[in-house]
């Protein structure tokens, strides 16, 4: 390999890094409104609210542009329309709102909506109203607004439009048609108006209603009559004693071994390797819950029965320290007595130890330590 090649391939090399890094790709639109739709400029300017929500993964959000247009501009000129820009700062993911003013007596007719999103180099993704028109020339490469929200809104007179809530909005227009709200007011952009949408503040009101559902349900005590852990419904032991360990189908181990039919050959087989709690996978004799219990000579009353646990010994071992002396002193007549020395401090007194009697003893001058024993029985 020349040496020119060798340099080029190192350079190469050291510039992959970032030729990775450069974006190319423009933000992701991820949701959009615009409300309202419906409205009347002949009483009065009408403000729109418009939101958009996008997403950019490597050199972060620029800004988003709306123009809303005439369909039907006048012969002569280039119609009314309106626009409005929104400033990010390089964030990788927002959503924001802004408004823009329609000015009293624009003129009455439906108008599209075109929007764009840029990132902060400036690639840019554009939006228009693709049933109508504006997919074509000059935005050819520009992707359906109409799939994220309006992409179309119209001033029209509502004069003698139904108005079911009487709020000033006609219903075809209104996002509470039933519920007045003159103001339109909706928090998380649904396009569902905030007095009366079940969730204000939640944009996904099916997830929302699913998550409260499921609150509601996680909050209603399971019932377990027996109190053994166990819910009713699946609980195959319901009358459990009070206090009994259960195994995970809420069954004590008499109640479990009780299942079994051990009148039966095949029904005593099992009780006899019957395992409760699955903690004995080979089963030994020695290991066995259950026995059959033979009441007469004939079979007809043998039962299934718990094998009673052999009792269980624990040792515990205290260890003691006390500060007694060698020195003469001990107990006379139930009261302890004798001389500890010359020391005023060092008196002759009872000493308490925890297993044992009390003792006499010059206190304090030196540690002697003892141990004691205590057995407990535990029965089954």
């Amino acid at each position: 390999m020349s040496r020119t090649a060798l340099a080029a391939l190192i350079c190469l090399l050291f510039a992959a890094p970032g030729l990775a890094q450069q974006d190319t790709t423009a933000p992701v639109l991820l949701d959009y409104s615009i409300t309202p739709t419906v409205f009347d400029t002949g009483s009065g300017a009408v403000t729109l609210t418009w939101c958009v929500h996008f997403r950019d993964d490597l050199s972060g959000l620029g800004r988003a542009y709306l123009q809303v247009f005439q369909v039907s501009p006048p012969s002569s000129g280039t119609g009314t329309y309106y626009d409005n820009f929104l400033f990010f700062s390089g964030e990788l993911e927002a959503a924001r709102c802004s408004q823009l003013t329609l000015q009293r007596f624009s003129p009455y007719d439906t108008y599209s909506i075109g929007m764009n999103i840029t990132d902060r180099v400036n690639n840019i993704r554009e939006f228009g109203n693709c049933v109508r028109y504006h997919c074509g020339s000059p935005y050819a490469d520009a992707e359906n607004l109409c799939t994220f929200g309006p992409c179309e809104v119209t001033n029209r007179s509502t004069t003698g439009l139904a108005d079911s809530d009487a709020d000033g909005v006609p219903d075809d227009a209104d996002n509470c048609p039933f519920v007045a709200n003159a103001d339109q007011s909706d928090r998380d952009n649904d396009r569902i108006g905030d007095a009366c949408d079940p969730f204000p503040d939640d944009h996904d009101n099916d997830q929302a209603q699913c998550e409260s559902d499921l609150a509601q349900c996680l909050a209603r005590p399971i019932p377990d009559a027996d109190g053994d852990g166990e819910a009713d419904a699946t609980d195959r032991c319901p009358n459990t004693p009070a206090g009994e360990p259960v195994d995970d189908a809420g069954c004590s181990l008499a109640q479990f071994c009780a299942r079994f039919d051990a009148t039966t050959k095949d029904g005593a087989k099992a009780c006899k390797r019957a395992d409760w709690n699955n903690d004995e996978p080979l089963m030994k004799p020695k290991d066995a819950d259950c026995a059959v219990d033979k009441g007469s000579r004939a079979r007809d009353d043998d039962r299934c029965v718990a094998v009673a646990s052999p009792p269980t010994t624990t040792t515990s071992t205290t260890t003691t320290t006390s500060t007694l002396d060698t020195q003469p002193c001990g107990i006379h007549g139930g009261d302890c007595f004798g001389s500890c020395g010359s020391d005023p401090d060092v008196t002759c007194r009872p000493v308490s130890f925890q297993c044992g009697p009390a003792e006499c003893g010059c206190f304090p001058i030196t540690v002697t330590t003892g141990t004691c024993s205590t057995t407990t029985t535990t029965l089954p």
